[in-house]
């Protein structure tokens, strides 16, 4: 118990205060540039449908405009979080907006969101605002230099689990053998500055197994000291590649400006302040927490640290593999693994006169949603529950067939679910279904 209450020490409250400012001043970059892009109204206004998040089915988007109002509204509350107003009721309200968001369509799901949502939620509980805040300054906080060391651990936690879980999942037969990466290269060697390197006999390999080390040791070599400043260089050049090879929008921009939260957590005051400005002060005088008080935050953050290794875990009891069947995928940190193509259709059967028809998908689905939905089971299934509440409307029972085959990091077209099944009565994917096809391709050899 004596080490769990080095958790409450006080440290200097610089790092957390520094990733306040960078992390609003990156939600409102994203926002405002998914407003300008027209992404909002691509992705929430245009659908008719949305595929669903168990157990969140129940949530749809704003009717007319109001995605766009929301994430108007999400810009001005990052601006907040930023300058430090009003920041627990800013950072609560940017939380639950982006969470919704981010729960909206399995189509439009990304890690970053993902990490966004985690990280908005974990500030909600973090003393934020208590310098280079507005708060301090009208007297909605108290002014304080520190804060309780197990803030900054858990900021850190977060910011390292798609680093460790990203290098974890790569460790999988294709990523040890070179694909996808040997094809995502191929389609990158006329990159200005870069693509030269591309063209490296077995480079596909070298760059698998370097970011596969990159992922699972990135985190400890920054925190260790004589490593440091060797392991800024590889991550300085390890982000510059990706945002230039993958459409990942400010994620490597935003992890790169997180590094300094690994540092002593002094650094930043010495680096910014050099002994002025008050650095060093005195002494932290911390009100006493009861032990009541210290055994709940010691309880929420090990069920908070707990849920956050075993959701990335999951996938390894299900039958299959993760990246043919998606079961256990989402929220594992998966980030660029695979290359998935896919092509089919689907029909409607008639319950009572046994017609069979095709099934115009765009009459359902945007182009983007039908790509997705093509490689997913579970979004397989849950299209052909809009089928059937389309039909039931008119009182028509139906059963929808699917005729689907996918590619996964360059193997042959292979029919992933039993055509067969009628999709409207098999039971849901995430555990293991026996509906979904077994991988028989195997991987071809590069050349």
């Amino acid at each position: 118990m004596k080490n769990l209450d080095k958790l409450f020490d006080p440290i200097r409250n610089t790092p957390i205060i520094y990733f306040r400012v960078i992390f609003g001043i990156a939600l409102f970059i994203e926002t405002m540039s998914d407003i300008s892009s027209g992404k909002v109204k691509a992705q929430w206004i245009i659908p008719i449908n949305n595929f669903t998040y168990w157990p969140f089915d129940f949530i749809k988007p704003l009717e007319g405009d109001g995605m766009v109002y929301l994430f108007y509204a999400m810009a001005f509350l990052s601006i907040f979080i930023t300058i430090g107003l009003f920041y627990r009721v800013s950072i609560f309200l940017f939380f639950i907006s982006f969470a919704y968001v981010a729960f909206l369509d399995q189509s439009y799901y990304l890690n970053h969101f993902y990490l966004i949502t985690l990280i908005s939620l974990i500030m909600i509980f973090l003393p934020m605002n208590q310098r280079f805040a507005f708060d301090t300054r009208l007297g909605f906080s108290k002014k304080h230099d520190f804060a309780p060391k197990w803030s900054l651990n858990l900021l850190r936690f977060v910011v390292a689990l798609p680093y460790f879980f990203g290098g974890l999942a790569k460790i999988n037969p294709d990523w040890l053998k070179g694909q996808p990466m040997t094809m995502w290269l191929a389609k990158s060697v006329n990159l200005p500055a870069l693509g030269y390197l591309f063209k490296i006999p077995n480079a596909g390999l070298w760059m698998s197994y370097s970011g596969l080390l990159f992922d699972l040791f990135i985190v400890p070599l920054l925190i260790w000291k004589k490593t440091r400043k060797w392991a800024m260089v590889v991550l300085l050049f390890f982000h510059i590649v990706n945002s230039q090879l993958f459409n990942i929008g400010i994620f490597p921009w935003l992890m790169l400006l997180a590094t300094p939260i690994f540092f002593e957590h002094d650094w930043l005051d010495k680096f910014i302040f050099r002994n002025k400005l008050g650095y060093p002060v005195e002494k932290p005088l911390f009100v006493p927490l009861s032990p009541v008080k210290k055994n709940l935050i010691i309880w929420v953050l090990f069920v908070f640290v707990l849920y956050n290794i075993l959701m990335p875990l999951r996938h390894y009891f299900i039958p299959g593999s993760v990246y043919w069947t998606e079961e256990g995928e989402l929220f594992s940190w998966h980030m660029k693994l695979k290359d998935k193509v896919g092509k089919g259709k689907f029909y409607v059967m008639n319950m009572q006169n046994h017609e069979k028809r095709d099934l115009p998908l765009s009459n359902y689905l945007t182009p983007r949603q039908i790509s997705i939905m093509l490689l997913k089971p579970e979004m397989m299934w849950q299209f052909a529950q809009m089928v059937k509440k389309k039909y039931s409307a008119n009182n028509v029972q139906v059963a929808v067939l699917g005729d689907v085959q996918v590619s996964l990091n360059g193997r042959d077209f292979q029919t992933i679910i039993k055509p067969d099944v009628d999709l409207v009565t098999a039971p849901r994917p995430g555990w293991g279904v026996d509906w979904i096809m077994p991988m028989t391709a195997p991987l071809k050899s590069i050349q």
